[in-house]
């Protein structure tokens, strides 16, 4: 058809230039009617966006593409390159939200599992093959977008040398704000493929045989909500009550921090909570909401906690070294030191 002649060498150009967000092929329906009577194709050129079924984080089919539709249709007349590109790029399914700083702490600790990487971009929408690569690695790696637009909330990362695109790799969710940047001059799908799928093995091996994390996170609504540390969480959860963020309070954070790594392949949490903030879940542990700032020990209390039986006990001693806070964890583990006590109701968090 003379309209399908015309578009062929915009249709060349667009095969080209996406071939690493999408597969651009092309039918002769004059060879092939049966495939394109099966497709209901009536009318020359036809030209669809046919969706990938959803699959789960092994690549197994699970069911249809998202939002349902196989696939979708172009229905403008201008066949041109730019009216492709931009058709593919609305329509490409997206798996990277646009996180804003009120959102940013949600996404970051929604599926602890999951390796968490932003990108920094200076266009005014997600690029098509973030989109493609989010999609490939969903269930294993979240990807987020932060536009340069949001000037406010991009100084916090400290982008290098202010370039864009940037790609972060979260590593440590106690520096929410601090990463690893991949150095590369030219992003790829080849090279940001490799270099996700190395993100997604480290994860995996900071992550502990029976679903626990390397990390040290504060224990949120949202977490709770999820099955941590909650009634039907069969694990051990260790919880550092913090009263504010004073030196002597963060000095016995970065302690515990440093125990929390020890024991990240063990079927066991360790958690902080600010009690001055969470003064209800303070209380359900028989534990007071203040403190005086001065005194490191009364600003400290770490909890034994299992969730299942709801009982729990405070580690005792003013000794708030690294060995101290390592026998009390052990001793519990091992079945050296008995919990006693009972929370005083099921232990409940506010969200911020």
């Amino acid at each position: 058809c003379g309209h399908c002649k015309e578009m062929k060498e915009e249709w060349k150009t667009l095969s080209t230039k996406f071939k690493e967000i999408v597969t651009v092929a092309a039918v002769n329906c004059e060879k092939h009617q049966q495939l394109c009577q099966q497709q209901g194709v009536d009318g020359y050129p036809t030209v669809r966006l046919y969706l990938e079924p959803s699959k789960d984080p092994q690549g197994r089919v699970t069911g249809p593409p998202k939002g349902g539709k196989d696939f979708i249709p172009f229905q403008s007349n201008e066949r041109k390159f730019n009216a492709f590109a931009s058709w593919i790029s609305k329509n490409v399914p997206s798996y990277t939200p646009v996180l804003k700083e009120k959102t940013y702490m949600d996404w970051l600790n929604s599926n602890p599992e999951v390796a968490k990487v932003v990108l920094f971009t200076d266009k005014k929408s997600e690029p098509p093959l973030m989109k493609t690569l989010a999609g490939e690695f969903r269930g294993r790696l979240a990807v987020g977008v932060v536009f340069k637009s949001d000037a406010q909330f991009v100084s916090k990362f400290k982008v290098p040398n202010d370039k864009y695109p940037a790609i972060m790799s979260v590593m440590d969710l106690d520096k929410p704000f601090e990463g690893d940047w991949l150095k590369s001059a030219n992003f790829n799908k080849e090279v940001l493929s490799l270099s996700l799928s190395r993100i997604v093995a480290q994860k995996r091996a900071s992550m502990g045989p029976y679903g626990t994390m390397g990390g040290f996170r504060e224990l949120t609504a949202k977490r709770l909500q999820s099955g941590e540390c909650a009634p039907s969480d069969g694990q051990m959860c260790f919880i550092l009550f913090k009263y504010g963020n004073s030196p002597n309070t963060e000095a016995v954070h970065n302690v515990v921090k440093a125990v929390a790594d020890k024991y990240k392949k063990d079927a066991l949490k360790i958690t902080w909570v600010d009690a001055t903030k969470q003064r209800d879940f303070a209380a359900s542990f028989g534990l007071p909401s203040s403190c005086h700032m001065q005194d490191p020990v009364q600003c400290t209390k770490f909890v034994g906690y299992r969730p299942k039986r709801q009982k729990f006990k405070v580690m005792s001693g003013n000794d708030l070294m690294y060995d101290a806070f390592d026998s009390f964890i052990d001793s519990i583990t091992n079945g050296g030191s008995m919990l006693e006590q009972k929370v005083t109701r099921p232990p409940q968090l506010m969200t911020a």
